[in-house]
């Protein structure tokens, strides 16, 4: 039994010899090119490099409504808040 699973278990491993052997292998310094010329030409689409038009940056920061915006500066929310003491509304 020891026979056929080690038997099996070589041809397995024939196959994968020859899978491996026959995959095409290009120099080093040919890939490094090549990578290198690709990088070139494609540098002006890399939004690393280019950076992002904020009209589609799906990570900017979400617009807030001006309500919101006048509550969280701090000057502007004491002047609300002393309003709201005094019982006087205005007109928008």
């Amino acid at each position: 039994m020891t026979s056929n699973s080690n038997l099996s278990n070589m041809r397995r491993l024939v196959e994968q010899l020859k899978l491996e052997a026959s995959v095409e292998r290009i120099k080093v310094s040919q890939a490094a090119a090549e990578l290198q010329q690709y990088c070139l030409q494609n540098a002006g689409k890399d939004a690393l490099l280019v950076g992002v038009p904020t009209g589609s940056n799906p990570f900017r920061e979400p617009r807030s409504c001006a309500v919101f915006s006048l509550c969280c500066n701090a000057q502007s929310f004491k002047i609300m808040q002393n309003h709201c003491k005094s019982g006087t509304q205005t007109s928008s």
